[in-house]
């Protein structure tokens, strides 16, 4: 049996050889489109996954960076918080190149200095103004949101990020103000 078969002839009309309507040609073309799947499916999920798997890495990174800070530096803050600011800053520079490590560190000092300007430590909330400095580039250029980049420090997020969008809002501390501040600080600390 062959391949082709004779169309019916019409008087006036020309007609072209039949194609084949099973076997080989309808084979290839559902393998073809299969292979065509395949390879868009693997596409899809690398896009999907791949930066997940990412941002889920630099978060961790950033976790762990902020526990680090944690561990070095909160005890200074009790005593002095320009101290504390300086160790903060002083680890974040060590980290240079490492925008994960160096927003763990930034971000727990803008926690840990909001916690102490709460509590009305002197110099504290100069140093949370310089550590959100430090830290919104780098958040911003990972594209970690605001919500999610709380989650790397235990704590109440909602007012956290409440605290973060007001204080972005307000204008900076002058120059006069963080002169101010560093004074009463440093009077503080010889006061003990």
């Amino acid at each position: 049996m062959s391949l082709m078969t004779a169309a019916p002839m019409t008087p006036g009309i020309q007609s072209s050889p039949a194609r084949p309507r099973h076997g080989a040609w309808r084979a290839a073309r559902v393998c073809i489109a299969g292979v065509l799947l395949a390879l868009a499916a693997i596409g899809i999920w690398r896009v999907a996954h791949l930066p997940e798997a990412r941002k889920q890495a630099v978060l961790q990174q950033t976790r762990a960076a902020a526990q680090e800070g944690q561990r070095g530096c909160q005890e200074r803050i009790h005593h002095n918080t320009l101290d504390f600011e300086s160790c903060i800053l002083n680890m974040a520079r060590a980290a240079q190149g490492d925008a994960p490590r160096q927003l763990g560190l930034t971000y727990f000092g803008w926690v840990a200095a909001m916690n102490s300007a709460r509590m009305g430590m002197l110099g504290a909330r100069i140093t949370a103004w310089r550590m959100m400095a430090a830290f919104v580039p780098i958040q911003r250029r990972l594209g970690i949101v605001d919500e999610t980049l709380c989650a790397v420090v235990p704590g109440p997020c909602d007012v956290r990020v409440a605290q973060l969008r007001q204080m972005a809002a307000q204008p900076a501390p002058t120059q006069a103000e963080i002169n101010e501040a560093r004074r009463l600080a440093d009077f503080d600390e010889h006061r003990r």
